[in-house]
């Protein structure tokens, strides 16, 4: 294993390579199955390169970059546990951020976990800096969490017009990009017609707070992206994201919101805690190609 990253091949993955996802997941203790789909719905995407790392046709790493709205983004380099602090996982992003540069993209996004010290050393060493923070805070759902009294603050945006004041809002506290469906996307007006359709996104009556309703592979889950004016917003924005997680019989929600005093006192007023807290870093740097170095 000395001479791992010499001799670990880089190259793009294909749909033929699912069963070699499978195994490598298991290496990271992940469900191979959802890999696998995971890795073919992902090949299947335009404007999505997908690199693995292999060894003797084992895949020991994999990233994945791509662009949404000229905006490139980096997903986090996963290597197998024996194989890392060997160089494997600078050389999937070296060459993740060659592709990014190449398609002449003037920015280049990434996210991680706030624990994950090593992963943020790496990042910094490739220039990204920390642009802004999201905590998710959790709460238990119980039946009675469902009352009118509850929703009564919010209803279904229906108004394509009211683009422009969610947008103001979004770009001051999330730099335009809203947390959907398990990831980061820049907002824009197709996003919010579509979020109008699906009736994803409501706001209250002075139009300071918003949820976007989010997805979830687990049922029992529901998530939802938030924003705010002020404390009692945030505590509002809780208790009607306990009322529809109650009316989908989901066991506990979820709320992605900036870190902030003012978000934090008001989800813990409306029985959010932070006892296990899940943080996310974005990270940003500019593409340019002397952007990044390789001497590691």
């Amino acid at each position: 294993m000395l001479g791992a990253i010499e001799s670990a091949r880089i190259r793009i993955g294909n749909s033929n390579d699912h069963e070699l996802i499978a195994n490598f997941a298991l290496t990271l203790s992940e469900d191979p199955e959802s890999s696998k789909d995971k890795w073919l719905k992902v090949i299947s995407q335009d404007n999505v390169y997908p690199l693995i790392a292999e060894i003797n046709g084992v895949v020991i790493g994999k990233i994945q970059a791509r662009i949404i709205d000229n905006i490139g983004w980096l997903e986090k380099a996963k290597v197998t546990p024996s194989y890392r602090k060997m160089g494997i996982a600078q050389r999937l992003i070296d060459a993740a951020l060659e592709w990014i540069i190449n398609q002449n993209i003037k920015t280049i996004r990434t996210e991680v976990d706030s624990d994950n010290l090593s992963a943020r050393l790496i990042l910094e060493k490739y220039n990204f800096s920390a642009n802004f923070l999201a905590i998710n805070p959790s709460v238990h759902v119980l039946p009675s969490d469902a009352t009118p009294e509850n929703l009564a603050s919010f209803t279904d945006v229906v108004d394509p017009d009211l683009f422009s004041v969610v947008d103001k809002m979004i770009r001051r506290h999330f730099l335009g990009n809203i947390m959907i469906d398990g990831r980061y996307l820049p907002f824009d007006k197709n996003i919010f017609s579509n979020l109008i359709e699906e009736r994803r996104i409501c706001l209250n009556r002075t139009k300071t707070g918003i949820i976007i309703k989010s997805t979830h592979n687990l049922p029992e889950e529901y998530h939802a992206f938030c924003l705010a004016e002020s404390e009692k917003d945030y505590q509002e924005i809780g208790k009607a994201v306990r009322a529809f997680a109650a009316q989908e019989l989901a066991g506990f929600s979820i709320c992605h919101a900036p870190s902030k005093r003012l978000s934090v006192q008001g989800l813990i007023a409306a029985g959010y805690g932070w006892n296990q807290p899940h943080t996310l870093i974005i990270y940003q740097k500019n593409g340019q190609t002397n952007g990044h170095s390789k001497n590691h």
